[in-house]
């Protein structure tokens, strides 16, 4: 099994005592993404404008091909299991104490 981290930033996935670190390999899947302007909100007297977007394809991402599987954000994960991905997974987040990402401990699929 081969796992890419098609992310902008290293993945460590923390297990107990053992750490494994996925370097970034410069595959960045984008999911494209549209807005339209929405009813502003009303807040104290205030006009805030509201967007509405929607997300639409799914770019960047290499074919699928047995056995390898891509680290990718939980967008792009989405995305890709609307067109039948199954080679997507995102990291399960680790915290700290102060709520700081510091890894993670598992991934999503």
């Amino acid at each position: 099994m081969i796992i890419i981290n098609a992310t902008p930033h290293n993945v460590n996935l923390i297990l107990g005592d053992s750490q494994i670190t996925f370097e970034k390999s410069g595959i960045l899947p984008r999911v494209n993404q549209s807005s339209i302007e929405a009813e502003p909100l009303q807040y104290n007297g205030l006009s805030i404008p509201i967007k509405k977007t929607e997300m639409g394809n799914l770019e960047g991402l290499p074919n699928e091909t047995e056995g390898v599987y891509y680290i990718v954000s939980l967008i792009v994960l989405e995305a890709g299991k609307k067109i039948g991905r199954k080679d997507l997974i995102a990291p399960d987040t680790l915290r700290d104490g102060s709520g700081n990402i510091i890894g993670c401990k598992g991934f999503i699929q």
